[in-house]
C-alpha cells in the first residue's frame, strides 16, 4: 500500500479508500485512520513518507488544479483521464435531447462549471411523466464527467444538518424527488445561492467552508415536485421526452467520448454575458416546463386558502373578513401548509380581483379556550392597516 494513501492534516491520520455505492459505482473518501493502524499495517517508517498539512481547503479548478495550496490540502479532486481534441457525436446528440432549443444555453452552463465553477447557476431541473427519457442517465453522464466532484443524495439528505457528504462538491444530484413542504423549497432556495457553508458530521465540531455546490433535481411529478414563486429565477426547468430511437451501450459510448468533451468544454467560448448572480437572466430560462410547475404551486395553494376561508367563515359565524396579507400567510402557514407571501398575493389579487384597501380600521378575529365555561370564545381585535375583504358567497363560488 503506497503511503500516497494516507494523509495526516493538523494532528490527525486520513485514508483515500474507494466507497462502493449502491449503484455499482464507487467514491474516493477520505476517512479518518488512525496512526497506531498505518504503524500495525506497514511498519513505523511509513509516518515519514507520509505528506502532512495544516488542515483543508476546497478549491474547484479544471483546467488550472492545486493538489494543495500552501499548507493546506486541497478537497476538491483532480479530473482524471485524457483531455485531447476530438469528436463527441452521442453527447451532441444527448445535450440536444436533454436541452432542445436551448442547446447552446446548456451548452455555456456546462462550459461555466467546467471553466468557472465558483460561478452560482441556476438549479438545473429534468422533469417528465415517463419512464427511460435520459433524466437518469444525464445524471450519470454528469457524474461520469466531474467523477468525484459530483454527488447523488436522497431528499433527505438535503434536509439533513448532517452535509458533509455532500456539502463540499462541485454537482449535488437528487432523482426522482417530491418536495412537498416550504422547508424543502427554502433549503433548495438557500443552497442555489450560498457561497458558504456549515459543514457538519457526527462527532465533529461545525466549521464554515466556501459553498460552489450546483443543484440538480429529476422527478416525474411535472406539475408540483417543488414550491416555485412566480418571481422566482433560482430554476431552470426543462421537460424530457423520450427519446426517438434506442442506441446500445450507449452510456459507454458517451464515456469513450468524455476526453473530447473536457476538451471542448476548456476551450469553449461562452456564448452569453452574465446577467445575474445566477448568470442567466430570468427571461433566458423561462420554459413552459416551469410556468407549469408555478401555476401548479398556485393551484395548490389557492384550494388550501379558499378551504381555510369558508372554515373560517363558520367558525366566527360571519360572513365576510378582513385581513392584511401578512395575516393571510401567517394564518395558511399554521396549518403547516407552504406557501409565500409574493404567492398569496397573485392568488387574492389576480385570480380572485380582490383590491387591497387604504390603511383602515378593521377586526380581527381570534379564537380563544375558556376553561370556566369550557367553550371557544372569539376574541374581535381592533387593528389598523391594509386588508382585503373576503365574502363568504363570492369565495364559496370560486
Amino acid at each position: 500500500m503506497s503511503c500516497s494513501n494516507y494523509l495526516r492534516v493538523g494532528t490527525k491520520y486520513y485514508k483515500y479508500v474507494m466507497r462502493p455505492n449502491i449503484n455499482g459505482s464507487k467514491d474516493k473518501v477520505l476517512i479518518l485512520w488512525k496512526k497506531e493502524t498505518i504503524i500495525q499495517d506497514h511498519g513505523k517508517e511509513i509516518l515519514n513518507d507520509i505528506l502532512k498539512y495544516d488542515g483543508f481547503i476546497s478549491i474547484p479548478s479544471h483546467t488550472n488544479y492545486q493538489a494543495s495550496v500552501g499548507t493546506f490540502k486541497n478537497n476538491y479532486f483532480e479530473l482524471q483521464g485524457n483531455i485531447t481534441k476530438g469528436e463527441f457525436p452521442n453527447i451532441d446528440d444527448f445535450i440536444t435531447h436533454i436541452f432542445g432549443e436551448q442547446k447552446e444555453l446548456g451548452y455555456d452552463y456546462l462550459t461555466i462549471m467546467f471553466q468557472i465553477p465558483n460561478q452560482v447557476l441556476p438549479v438545473l431541473c429534468l422533469v417528465s411523466e415517463q419512464k427511460h427519457t435520459g433524466k437518469t442517465t444525464f445524471f450519470k453522464f454528469i457524474k461520469m464527467l466531474f467523477q468525484y466532484n459530483a454527488t447523488f443524495v436522497q431528499a433527505d439528505s438535503l434536509r439533513s444538518n448532517f452535509n458533509s457528504d455532500w456539502v463540499d462538491k462541485l454537482v449535488i444530484m437528487a432523482d426522482e424527488v417530491k418536495f412537498d413542504r416550504q422547508q424543502d423549497s427554502d433549503r433548495i432556495k438557500e443552497l442555489s445561492t450560498a457561497t458558504s457553508f456549515k459543514i457538519e458530521s457526527k462527532g465533529v465540531d461545525r466549521y464554515e467552508i466556501p459553498f460552489f455546490g450546483k443543484i440538480m433535481l429529476g422527478s416525474n411529478h411535472i406539475n408540483d415536485f417543488i414550491l416555485i414563486d412566480n418571481n422566482e429565477i433560482r430554476y431552470w426547468v426543462l421537460d424530457v421526452k423520450k427519446p426517438s430511437k434506442y442506441i446500445d451501450d450507449f452510456e459507454n459510448k458517451l464515456m469513450r467520448e468524455l476526453p473530447y468533451f473536457k476538451y471542448f468544454l476548456a476551450n469553449r467560448k461562452i456564448t452569453t454575458e452574465c446577467k445575474s448572480r445566477m448568470w442567466f437572466s430570468r427571461d433566458q430560462i423561462q420554459t413552459k416546463a416551469l410556468q407549469r410547475v408555478i401555476k401548479g404551486s398556485r393551484i395548490s395553494v389557492e384550494n388550501d386558502l379558499k378551504i381555510i376561508l369558508l372554515n373560517l367563515f363558520e367558525v366566527y359565524e360571519k360572513s365576510s373578513l378582513k385581513f392584511t396579507l401578512s395575516e393571510l400567510v401567517t394564518i395558511i402557514k399554521q396549518d403547516h401548509i407552504r406557501a409565500t407571501m409574493s404567492q398569496i398575493k397573485n392568488i387574492v389579487e389576480e385570480k380572485w380581483l380582490l383590491e387591497k384597501s387604504q390603511s383602515t380600521t378593521y377586526k380581527f378575529y381570534a379564537v380563544r379556550y375558556c376553561d370556566m365555561t369550557k367553550k371557544s370564545i372569539v376574541d374581535e381585535i381592533p387593528k389598523k392597516g391594509r386588508v382585503y375583504m373576503f365574502h363568504k358567497e363570492y369565495i364559496s363560488k370560486l
